[in-house]
């Protein structure tokens, strides 16, 4: 017998799932041990921020090389790509509940901002196997989210939809073009409770 659907969460990754801000702690270590200096690596960082964007290598290397810095870039990558391999920016807590909410008959998605590439890489290297299995689909766009999660909700239109993401402007743009959608605000940064996130989540969904 087919479980029935309950509902589709759509997780944002950077800062729900997954721990940007430690990532980037240690991005600009490696970065200062290729040759890079902290104070160089802080400017780029305040730049992405300035500009609205999000971090990826790709950009901050193509940032520094503007301001004329020399980037050993297939170093930097090999070496950030054997620290994601070895090192978990997911807190064990949410492993246990998202396999919770799958029992429960939900069906996760991330949906991340930012390049196609360097994204999927990041999510399948840094969380690893037994993390993914939680998802039905890893997407990625460039564009603003609510683009993506209009087309998810034409596909699903009897079935609720959660959005669960970091930035109240993606939030606000879900609310004003797709009401339909339960939106969440949620921060593995803050230290939201999952207690309080699951309590919402069941709260929108018939027993």
């Amino acid at each position: 017998m087919k479980k029935r659907i309950r509902g589709i969460i759509v997780w944002d990754f950077d800062g729900v799932l997954f721990d940007i801000e430690r990532f980037r702690k240690n991005a600009e270590r490696i970065f200062e041990k290729h040759g890079v200096p902290s104070a160089v690596f802080q400017a780029v960082i305040l730049r992405i921020r300035k500009d609205g964007g999000q971090f990826s290598v790709a950009r901050a290397i193509r940032i520094m090389r503007s301001l004329g810095v020399s980037v050993k870039e297939r170093a930097i990558r090999k070496t950030l790509h054997n620290h994601l391999a070895i090192t978990r920016y997911f807190a064990a807590p949410i492993d246990i509940f998202l396999r919770r909410l799958r029992n429960l008959g939900f069906m996760h998605i991330i949906l991340s901002l930012g390049a196609s590439s360097y994204q999927h890489k990041k999510i399948r290297v840094g969380c690893g196997k037994k993390f993914i299995r939680h998802f039905i689909k890893i997407s990625t766009t460039k564009k603003p989210k609510f683009i993506y999660l209009k087309k998810l909700a034409r596909k699903y239109p009897h079935t609720i939809i959660f959005f669960i993401d970091d930035t109240k402007k993606n939030l606000e743009l879900v609310k004003e073009y797709v009401p339909e959608i339960v939106t969440i605000h949620y921060s593995i940064i803050l230290g939201t409770s999952l207690k309080n996130l699951e309590k919402k989540i069941l709260s929108h969904v018939k027993k």
